[in-house]
């Protein structure tokens, strides 16, 4: 009798720590009998350090008996942090769920997301909102234009709404990166691979334009490279026009889009076509074989005054070993004429006669605008 030790209670439970005295009744009470473990003798400082048996049973040990993976379960939302959300499945016991985003843009936020009943995965755009108001009509026209697209390079929406005063689209989830982050990550890719892939992207505009519906953002970022399939999937048609509409939202004079992947007509603000999105698949061709872009500039002044120069070092020279015959295809796509650049499903067409093997080439002068 008549020595004393401490124990730490923090030691014994596998809830987390609150420090005081209130925390520690929950646990013992003075004259209470326990059984100790003798940790450390501090003869410096005249204290016994002792441990404790585990006073009460793991909460993680129990629910893990009675739940699997896989399972459904309802819990209550505890704290909201930036990564995500901490939630009480069980007395004691929180998970924490992880919201995934896949990716940010000047008019929102996407997520990855799963509809309750559902084994699908979907990617769920939540508009900001603080978007003026033709923003927002643009947005949620550009979704009803895509949703009416069917062709297997394009990512169609296939639910809009509003929720807690945000307004959403749904679209299927496309695993794997896009080629943005493709060129961030690796550079440039084999000629024939982004020939072959820019051929998908033309297929899916052929059809876009068939329906009177222009892209006018076409750009890597904007084309997921399928994680599983390597399928080129064409996605975010938040800006698209479409020509058979008696009105529309964008103003002659007014820039739509990314200005480094913009027609000259566009740069100037003028009327949009279809061939504007041919143009951009002009240059995205040339940025995926070379690394670079054909006309690049550090304001929108000087981008402009290189675009109308039509001067830029071709493909061939950048990387010698591509065929000559893709420096021409090339050319047209970056024609400063829109009349003379190609239909989409002629750059589709041709580019898919480099993906044979290395003896195989494209086809001669495509069929331009008439």
């Amino acid at each position: 009798g008549g020595v004393d030790g401490l124990v730490h209670i923090s030691d014994l439970s596998h809830e987390r720590v609150n420090h005081g005295a209130k925390n520690v009744a929950r646990f013992v009470s003075e004259g209470q009998k326990v059984t100790v473990q003798v940790l450390k003798l501090d003869w410096d400082a005249n204290r016994i350090s002792l441990g404790m048996k585990q006073l009460q049973a793991d909460p993680f040990q129990a629910a893990a008996s009675e739940v699997m993976e896989g399972a459904e379960l309802t819990g209550k939302v505890t704290k909201i942090m930036d990564f995500g959300a901490f939630i009480e499945i069980a007395p004691g016991l929180e998970g924490l769920l992880h919201v995934s985003e896949l990716g940010a843009g000047t008019s929102g936020r996407v997520f990855l997301a799963r509809r309750q009943g559902l084994e699908r995965l979907f990617a769920l755009k939540v508009l900001h909102k603080d978007l003026p108001p033709e923003q927002v009509e643009r947005s949620q026209r550009g979704a009803r234009l895509a949703a009416k697209l069917h062709h297997p390079n394009i990512v169609r929406p296939i639910d809009i709404g509003q929720a807690m005063g945000c307004i959403y689209v749904v679209m299927d989830h496309v695993p794997g990166n896009n080629l943005e982050d493709r060129l961030a990550k690796h550079g440039a890719m084999p000629w024939r691979e982004a020939a072959s892939l820019v051929a998908e992207v033309a297929g899916a505009l052929a059809v876009a334009h068939e329906a009177g519906v222009v892209h006018r953002d076409l750009k890597p970022a904007n084309v997921i490279l399928h994680g599983r399939t390597g399928r080129a999937m064409v996605t975010d048609f938040g800006l698209a026009r479409d020509t058979t509409a008696p009105s529309q939202l964008t103003q002659v004079g007014e820039l739509i889009g990314s200005p480094v992947y913009m027609a000259p007509e566009q740069l100037e603000g003028g009327q949009v076509t279809s061939a504007a999105d041919i143009y951009a698949l002009g240059v995205m061709l040339y940025e995926l074989v070379t690394g670079k872009l054909p006309y690049d500039a550090s304001d929108l002044r000087s981008l402009r005054e290189r675009v109308r120069s039509g001067r830029y070092k071709p493909v061939s020279e950048h990387v010698p070993q591509v065929n000559k015959e893709l420096d021409q295809i090339v050319g047209e796509l970056l024609s400063a004429d829109p009349r003379a650049r190609p239909s989409a499903q002629r750059v589709a067409e041709a580019l898919r006669g480099f993906s044979g093997n290395a003896s195989t080439t494209g086809g001669s002068k495509l069929l331009s605008y008439t």
